[in-house]
């Protein structure tokens, strides 16, 4: 179990800074075998090999595996694209969002996260993430893309409400 508000600050500050979050992964590579549509950044592109990123995206196979999973593991974690490091399954959790069908890996490990609430400070915030999806969802502005954009996007967005 992991404690909301700490958790959620950590997160914020690992995507706001590209640095990310350690996450309790395990043996887990869900996210890696799930055909995510990994954008890859200019200034990463070097640190992959020529055939990880096709048109800017990092690339997978037929069955949508991560090209850089080898033998189960990442091949350049340590120089893993900024999308990865920041890429924590427990947002949905979090935001109370599911992951799209298509996604059934990431789903069943994101269920097995558990958050407790014990402060005023965690239940604010649970409640402000809450909130935050609901605009984020029914903003005229801003429609994202998948589940995940939306979790980040709450979960960027909450402190504003608190």
């Amino acid at each position: 179990m992991t404690a909301f508000a700490p958790w959620i600050v950590a997160m914020q500050e690992g995507m706001r800074t590209g640095a990310g979050i350690d996450v309790p992964c395990g043996d887990c590579v869900a996210c890696c075998t799930s055909a995510q549509q990994i954008v890859v950044d200019h200034d990463e592109r070097d640190a992959l090999p020529v055939h990880a990123v096709v048109d800017g995206v990092l690339a997978t196979d037929d069955k949508g595996t991560c090209v850089l999973l080898v033998d189960g593991r990442c091949s350049v974690y340590d120089h893993r694209p900024r999308r990865c490091r920041t890429y924590d399954c427990r947002i949905f959790v979090a935001t109370g969002i599911v992951p799209e069908a298509d996604k059934p890996a990431i789903a069943t490990r994101a269920a097995q996260w558990r958050f407790t609430f014990d402060t005023d400070d965690d239940r604010r915030r649970r409640d402000a993430v809450h909130m935050a999806v609901v605009m984020v969802r029914t903003s005229q502005d801003t429609r994202p893309a998948s589940a995940t954009q939306l979790a980040a996007a709450a979960i960027q967005l909450h402190e504003e409400l608190l």
